[in-house]
């Protein structure tokens, strides 16, 4: 019997995950076909993660139990084991939406005659177990700060062999990094306006705001320089302090609003 060649590599990091690390396993086994390979890269928990993933071990393709100095560095770690031509990284907060897979490998087939290199989509964002709202990608406006979700990109593995890897010097905003650099270097992105991921907020870039603030800017001042840089940087900070005001608030219609606005000047 002949076995059909892995087309999407879905991954997940964590590290001490016990609290979510189920759902994002379920997410994932609930619709993974013959196609599509899932892979955990657990940088040695100390809770009952191992125990959770050992419980699914059957439905999961590969497990790698290893030492990390970060999250770029994991991420590292499990692309140099994916047998996908293309990656998605759901990691242990997030989790797939249930038609995500289908969607994601039927736009691969649409766009594999076009040399796409990276597909973005749209995220929900949740606040313990509600939804605060829902965007999706805009990769036009990458050098203005990060308008590309992660938790729904989708990665043609032969992109990490053109533009480079994670840098792992960077521990917070390592996805704006690379996005911005394969934008800046020529990677040809294509992005859909369709939901395929939930991101659980408060993980650990949200937790350290003004740390990822700081390394988005570095990440830009590659680019760009001037008055250009230091406005982007004052304005980051506002439009945080404002949404987590307005997101935690009784005004909170006012962040859906915009968001809602937002999505719809997306092309």
């Amino acid at each position: 019997m002949i076995q059909k060649p892995i087309i999407l590599s879905i991954i997940t990091i964590v590290l001490n995950g016990e609290n979510h690390i189920e759902q994002t396993i379920k997410s994932v086994i609930s619709q993974k076909i013959s196609s599509v390979e899932f892979l955990i890269k657990d940088g040695l928990s100390t809770d009952n993660t191992h125990q959770i993933i050992e419980q699914y071990s059957h439905l999961i393709d590969k497990v790698i139990i290893q030492k990390d100095e970060g999250i770029s560095q994991a991420f590292n770690q499990a692309i140099a084991s994916a047998s996908g031509d293309y990656i998605l990284f759901v990691n242990a907060d997030d989790w797939l939406e249930d038609n995500a897979i289908k969607l994601i490998l039927s736009k691969i087939n649409e766009s594999k005659d076009k040399i796409v290199q990276v597909l973005t989509f749209g995220t929900s964002f949740w606040t313990i177990n509600e939804k605060s709202n829902s965007a999706f990608s805009n990769p036009a406006e990458i050098i203005h700060g990060p308008s590309i979700h992660h938790s729904s990109t989708v990665f043609h593995k032969r992109a990490f062999t053109q533009y480079g890897l994670f840098k792992e010097e960077y521990k917070l905003a390592m996805d704006y990094e690379l996005l911005l650099r394969f934008k800046q270097e020529g990677a040809i992105y294509e992005n859909f306006k369709e939901i395929i991921a939930n991101r659980r907020l408060g993980g650990l870039s949200y937790k350290n705001n003004k740390s990822a603030i700081k390394e988005t800017f570095k990440a830009r001042a590659t680019y760009v320089s001037g008055l250009e840089l230091y406005k982007w940087y004052y304005y980051a900070i506002v439009k945080n302090n404002l949404g987590r005001f307005l997101r935690w608030s009784r005004l909170g219609f006012l962040y859906k609003l915009y968001w809602r606005i937002n999505n719809q000047n997306i092309t």
